[in-house]
Parts: C-alpha cells; sequence; structure tokens
C-alpha cells in the first residue's frame, strides 16, 4: 500500500492549465497522504516469549532506558502453579531478564508502574496474606530482584489491576473485592507509601471500597493532568440499564471520594476497559457491548464532552466474538485495540482500527495467526509509535505465550 503512489505517472509542462496543475498537486497529496497512513501501522518487530504451559501477559510499559517492562503470569516456571512474571526487553524485542515472583500457591501481576530505583506491581496472591487471594505489591530493583512485597485485603477474594503514580509520590492502587462492601464485588481502591521506614514498607494511607448490591470491578485507572482528579472506568449492574454497564467515575484524589459517577449501555450487557482524555477535556471509552451486537459482544466506543454527555457512539464487530481493550491518542486521532473471532486469520486474533476525531474509520488491521491471539494492552511509545502486550497460543512453545508487537 505504501507504494500506490508508483502506479501513477504524472507529466507537468509549462503550458498546462493552473486548474489542472492544482488537480494534479492534490492528487499527488492525497497518494502521499494514504501512503503515510498505511506505513503507520507496518511492524518494527514480533515476538513470543514462555515455555511448555501457559504463559499471558497483562500490561507493559516503555522503561526510561528505552526497553521495556511486561508482566503477567506463568506457569511453566516458578514456585506455584501461577506465579507473577515480570520480563525485560531492549528496545528491539530482545531479553534482557526476567524473574518469576511468588510462592507455592497462585500468584499473578496485572499491572506495574516504573519507580525512581525500581519498579512497583500490582496483582493477586494466594501464597501471603490473609484471605483466598489478596491485592498483592511487588517492589523490584531495576535488575528484576525483589526487594519486598506487602498483600491487602480481607477473608476472600480481593485483586489488584491497576497502579498508577500519585502526585505527591505515593501510589494508587485498584481493582475488585469480595472481602468488603455490599456486592457480589466491589471496586477497591487504595492509596500507599511505597518509601516509608522498613517496618512500614507500603504503609497503607487509606481505602476505600464502592459498589451496590451487584457486581462492580475497575477497567482502568488514570490520572487526568488537566484536573488533578482520578478518573476510573469499570463495569457494574449495581445500577444503571442493563445486565452490566460501563461505569465512569470521578474522583476526589486527597481521600478517594466520587464526585461524578456515571453509567453507559444498554438493555444487555456492557465492558468499560479502558478510556483516554481527548484534547477538549472529554473523554473516549472503549470496551464491548451485547445491546443490538451482531455476534455475541460487539466492539464499542463512546465519545463524551467533559461531562460526561454523550457525543457519539460506534460498534464494530461480526458474528462472533469482538471487543476493544485499549485505546490511545494520537493528535486528533484514536487507536484502538482488541481482538475479533469476526475477521482475521484464527479463532482470535488481535484488532486495530483508527478513528478520527468523529469517530470515522481511518484504517485497521488484523494481525495473528490461526489460533488464538490476543491484546491485554496497548501504549504509545517514544519513537511515535505504539506497542502491543497480549498472549498468543499460534506462535511460541506452549499453550499460552506473552505476545510483544512492536508497530511504528
Amino acid at each position: 500500500m505504501p507504494y500506490l503512489c508508483l502506479l501513477y505517472t504524472y507529466k507537468i509542462n509549462t503550458v498546462q492549465k493552473p486548474l489542472n496543475m492544482k488537480k494534479t498537486l492534490f492528487t499527488l497529496i492525497g497518494i502521499l497522504s494514504i501512503s503515510m497512513l498505511f506505513s503507520q501501522n507496518q511492524e518494527q518487530w514480533n515476538e513470543a516469549y514462555g515455555g511448555a504451559k501457559n504463559d499471558e501477559a497483562r500490561s507493559i510499559i516503555e522503561t526510561k532506558d528505552g526497553g521495556f517492562l511486561v508482566v503477567g503470569y506463568t506457569e511453566s516456571q516458578g514456585s506455584g502453579k501461577k506465579d507473577g512474571w515480570a520480563m525485560k526487553l531492549r528496545e528491539d524485542g530482545s531479553m534482557d531478564w526476567d524473574m518469576t515472583y511468588g510462592g507455592g500457591k497462585d500468584d499473578e501481576l496485572y499491572d506495574v508502574i516504573e519507580l525512581d530505583n525500581g519498579y512497583a506491581m500490582v496483582g493477586g496472591t494466594a501464597s501471603i496474606g490473609e484471605g483466598k487471594e489478596d491485592f498483592w505489591l511487588v517492589i523490584i530493583d531495576k535488575e528484576g530482584s525483589q526487594e519486598w512485597e506487602r498483600a491487602y485485603g480481607g477473608s476472600k477474594e480481593d485483586v489488584a489491576t491497576q497502579v498508577i503514580h500519585s502526585n505527591d509520590g505515593n501510589i494508587y492502587i485498584a481493582g475488585y473485592t469480595k472481602s468488603k462492601g455490599s456486592g457480589g464485588r466491589d471496586i477497591y481502591f487504595l492509596k500507599v507509601e511505597p518509601f516509608a521506614s522498613e517496618k512500614e514498607r507500603g504503609k497503607l494511607l487509606w481505602k476505600k471500597n464502592f459498589g451496590g448490591g451487584g457486581t462492580d470491578f475497575p477497567g482502568r485507572i488514570k490520572l487526568n493532568p488537566q484536573d488533578s482528579f482520578i478518573y476510573i472506568i469499570g463495569s457494574s449492574n449495581s445500577s444503571g440499564n442493563g445486565g452490566l454497564d460501563a461505569t465512569l467515575y470521578k474522583m476526589d484524589p486527597v481521600r478517594g471520594n466520587i464526585r461524578t459517577k456515571k453509567n453507559f449501555g444498554g438493555r444487555a450487557f456492557e465492558h468499560g476497559n479502558d478510556f483516554c482524555f481527548t484534547e477538549n477535556n472529554g473523554y473516549i471509552i472503549v470496551g464491548g457491548t451485547m445491546t443490538n451486537s451482531k455476534g455475541f459482544f460487539d466492539s464499542w466506543v463512546i465519545k463524551l464532552e467533559e461531562e460526561f454527555y454523550s457525543e457519539w457512539e460506534h460498534t464494530y464487530g461480526g458474528g462472533k466474538e469482538d471487543e476493544w481493550v485499549s485505546v490511545v491518542q494520537f493528535d486528533n486521532s484514536y487507536l484502538m485495540a482488541g481482538f475479533t473471532g469476526s475477521k482475521g486469520e484464527g479463532k482470535l486474533d488481535a484488532w486495530l482500527m483508527m478513528l478520527d476525531k468523529n469517530g470515522k474509520t481511518m484504517w485497521e488491521k488484523t494481525f495473528g495467526d490461526v489460533g488464538n491471539d490476543i491484546v491485554s494492552r496497548m501504549i504509545k511509545t517514544k519513537d511515535g509509535g505504539f506497542i502491543c502486550a497480549g498472549s498468543t497460543n499460534s506462535f511460541g512453545e506452549g499453550g499460552m505465550d506473552f505476545w510483544i508487537v512492536k508497530f511504528k
């Protein structure tokens, strides 16, 4: 596609009319724009990592040294059936180091952030703590060696899925709890001081749980640099229109109190998986919807104004399962990543789609092979491209393997 312009030849001479010259220039500009657009989604590298069993990547960050850190779980190595697994990659995808974390039971990592002298990882652990599974915070140094760990939770299942920096040097951790609250699952939100004295490492500054009588769980949590509030997109059947609605929360960063909350969805089930802030203080929410879907779930995107009013929404998909799990903004465009059973080569393929600011599709792409290939997280990279982390059983050595694809 980048070579479309080679199919056209132009002869411009000095006696052409100005109108023809304009048409020629506009045509050339159009062809070059198309060429540049399609060259932007080219793969730079595509790698699978893992062993003989299941190994699934949940999150990825770009590190200060230009590499990447991927976290998830492994069944191929470690102490338990599932262990937390972190993998440090160089810029070209080659492995710098990998480490497992956990004890004799199931332990999984879901997210990671970079600290001044290492990394903070969160997930769920059954090897330490008080309950069936607890929030799990693991601090490691730059080489992956564990410095300390701490569990938070009650007697039932509590799993941390997100971690972000706070403005005061501490961290926020979000996930879901079955130990607290009034429903089957509540959103559980903590503020933690990671650099307290040795006896108080991981000191809990405050905790909040919120939800209703049903199920409430978070998708993605972000701190808005424009207003310094915390935003959480999640899913809830405690309130709203249908079996499960996407729910957006605006929260006070000081105490974690909810300032604004709104549900989005129809009569069936909707997932709120990720969101990004737009150039006009609005929001793009992505997930999946069963309301008026062609298949089991259709991929779903909503554009909101600043006060959470809907500006537009669209669904995409076919007769099978399709869902967006991640979104990032490029200038006035929005790139979404997820998986599709309706398109591509295999049972589930990774799926990308770029939308303009009005929700019009600019391009889309599937990648994968004959098996299951899914994206769990996509981030922008410092070189102007993006990278996807997920899991595959089309490539690699085991059932599911870590799968990382870097794009221009």
